[in-house]
């Protein structure tokens, strides 16, 4: 199995693999499988799937775990995904808020990454092919969908983006099966009658979803401050979650309103991340704004903000 392995990612070139229902194989002839294979090729990564939603279960999994080391364990995988974050996610976005309720799910989701050994190698993710697309669970309003991908291209780890999201499609898998979830992009074979892969081919709402995507991701692709800088974060307030990403070199702000109403608050309880900051420039709108602790800013219901901090 281990020289399958080896000869598929040298003969197609592959620069990673996922591993489906990872714990339920024998845990220690993994542990032997990935260490032969990251030895063969130390920059190759491996993600496990362990579906489990606490994160002292996920972060098991994770090489070099602590959690694991209790028991003289180590699974040497690289990757695993963030099915706690995942499982929190639509509920945060809808709730009204209370003490374990609404956005603070987020914040106290995150507050657990001291667990895992590699916060910056995990997945996040919105859905994948076992489960609800998002577009189906919030009937296509496009609001949850930016507020949902901001998150995942924005915090730690590694966005994963399931096909067909970013033109928002649809498919319920409760009355339908897999195979309502994994229908065919439209597109690519002469027969499609659509071809999404083109703008001239996207409807106006799949140009929509399409064009917010392509902005976040492409300036995240050269934003190393997302990729590997750290994190702080601040407990949300009237449903509204604020958190900065940094280093030495640059802080971005993120602001995300769960709310169906405009929110307007000071920004003095961030003067920790603010030190410095003169203004910001607010990456989908391109606009630039006054951004200090001595002052307010406002936020659109339902909406984010990705701000770029200048000094």
């Amino acid at each position: 199995m281990t020289q399958n392995a080896i000869w598929w990612i040298e003969y197609a070139e592959l620069g990673g693999m996922r591993v489906d229902t990872y714990p339920y194989n024998n845990k220690e002839g993994m542990a032997k499988w990935v260490k032969a294979i990251t030895d063969e090729y130390p920059k190759f990564n491996v993600v496990g799937e362990a579906w489990m939603h606490s994160p002292a279960h996920v972060s098991y999994w994770q090489k070099d775990s602590k959690i694991a080391e209790i028991e003289n364990y180590n699974s040497n995988l690289p990757s695993v995904m963030d099915f706690s974050l995942f499982s929190e996610m639509p509920k945060a976005f809808v709730e009204e808020e209370s003490w374990d309720k609404g956005m603070i799910k987020l914040y106290n989701s995150f507050t657990n990454d001291f667990l895992y050994p590699n916060v910056n190698n995990m997945f996040v993710f919105l859905e994948n092919h076992d489960t609800e697309r998002w577009n189906e669970i919030f009937k296509s309003n496009p609001s949850y969908y930016k507020l949902g991908l901001t998150l995942i291209s924005t915090v730690r780890g590694i966005p994963q983006v399931y096909y067909g999201s970013e033109i928002g499609m649809r498919g319920d898998k409760n009355n339908g099966g897999d195979a309502e979830i994994r229908k065919d992009f439209p597109g690519g074979w002469k027969s499609d009658q659509q071809n999404a892969f083109t703008n001239e081919g996207r409807t106006a709402e799949q140009k929509m979803y399409h064009d917010f995507t392509a902005k976040v991701f492409n300036w995240r692709k050269n934003k190393e401050v997302i990729h590997s800088g750290k994190t702080k974060h601040y407990m949300p307030e009237k449903n509204v979650y604020v958190y900065f990403r940094y280093n030495e070199n640059e802080s971005v702000m993120v602001i995300l309103n769960a709310n169906e109403e405009k929110q307007t608050f000071k920004l003095d309880r961030f003067a920790e991340s603010l030190q410095g900051i003169n203004t910001g420039k607010e990456i989908i709108s391109d606009k630039v704004l006054p951004i200090n602790s001595k002052g307010e800013i406002s936020i659109d219901g339902k909406s984010t903000m990705i701000i770029e901090l200048n000094k």
